[in-house]
């Protein structure tokens, strides 16, 4: 029989794949998705209030970034923007919190991957029917951020096609659902040209490959695979020291259709560094900076219009 927590659990992760989504898409309606979840988690942190502070508590990566963002209050040139997105981090803080303590990490991985894949699905058709060398938004701003958002979806259905584990029924019904939408991600991501989802994906991918043949080889075959992979990094090396003129991570860019400007950003990057440098230990106030002098330029430099979020592509940064 089905008992209170059992139910409260599956509302749980209902609710996280659809914080998830609402917080990874950027469709007309995701505003008001996204307060209403946020009103669902509120409610269950102020239940569970104790033990979602001492877990927040527990460690100083988890509380520092959020506390520093709320005391560059008193610093920030725009101290009412600084103060909301200040709180917004800390009740995401604390809503990931709430996760850790009431939910697997398999769970929350799963669920993550769960509302990319719903990204995904509901934009396949602008993936499908865009026209040779356009450029398709899907409900984005940009397909670079189309693609960052599929890419969850690649590497977990990838994952739990190599670990799934259950009873046969259940592996023939979900290994073609997974190998569909590992198959259109991959697909939406080449789509849309993304350097950086490709890299990231592709990493991801070979990883998750890697360690299932790795776990499932004898320790004489690991050995081997293992030798061979130090092996030709040092190959690598070798041929790169004695004889290569050009930098790797310029082979990689151009590998890709890149320019080594990284589309600019080398530029936002040396802003970056002159930003930093003008106040290096207290920062110019979370969130603040794009509504400085220096920040409006970034962004047009960009061809960003002022009111839209941006950042130096680096979230430390």
């Amino acid at each position: 029989m089905v008992n209170r927590r059992q139910v409260m659990d599956g509302l749980d992760l209902a609710m996280m794949v659809f914080w998830f989504f609402a917080a990874s898409s950027q469709f007309s309606y995701t505003a008001q998705l996204l307060m209403a979840a946020l009103g669902y988690f509120v409610l269950r942190i102020a239940f569970h209030w104790r033990t979602v502070l001492r877990t927040f508590f527990s460690s100083f990566a988890i509380w520092l970034v959020p506390a520093l963002a709320l005391v560059s209050v008193l610093w920030s040139p725009e101290r009412a923007l600084t103060l909301r997105a200040a709180l917004q981090l800390i009740v995401t803080a604390l809503i990931a919190c709430y996760f850790a303590f009431r939910m697997k990490l398999s769970h929350v991985i799963a669920g993550f991957g769960v509302a990319a894949a719903i990204i995904l699905m509901m934009n396949i058709q602008g993936v499908l029917t865009a026209g040779e060398g356009q450029m398709f938004r899907c409900g984005f701003d940009h397909k670079n951020f189309f693609a960052s958002r599929v890419t969850p979806a690649v590497i977990v259905a990838a994952a739990f096609l190599a670990y799934l584990r259950g009873p046969l029924w259940l592996r023939a019904l979900a290994v073609p659902v997974l190998a569909l939408v590992a198959g259109l991600g991959a697909f939406a991501i080449i789509r849309a040209e993304s350097a950086t989802a490709m890299i990231a994906a592709g990493a991801a991918v070979a990883a998750i490959v890697g360690g299932w043949v790795f776990a499932t080889r004898s320790l004489d075959t690991r050995g081997r695979l293992v030798s061979a992979a130090v092996a030709g990094a040092a190959l690598g090396a070798v041929g790169d020291v004695s004889g290569g003129r050009e930098e790797p991570i310029d082979l990689v860019l151009d590998a890709f259709g890149k320019d080594r400007s990284l589309t600019g950003r080398t530029q936002i990057w040396a802003a970056a560094q002159t930003a930093i440098e003008e106040r290096p230990v207290l920062g110019h106030g979370y969130q603040a900076f794009w509504w400085t002098r220096d920040g409006v330029l970034v962004k047009q430099r960009q061809f960003v219009r002022p009111d839209q979020p941006f950042y130096f592509h680096n979230t430390f940064l």
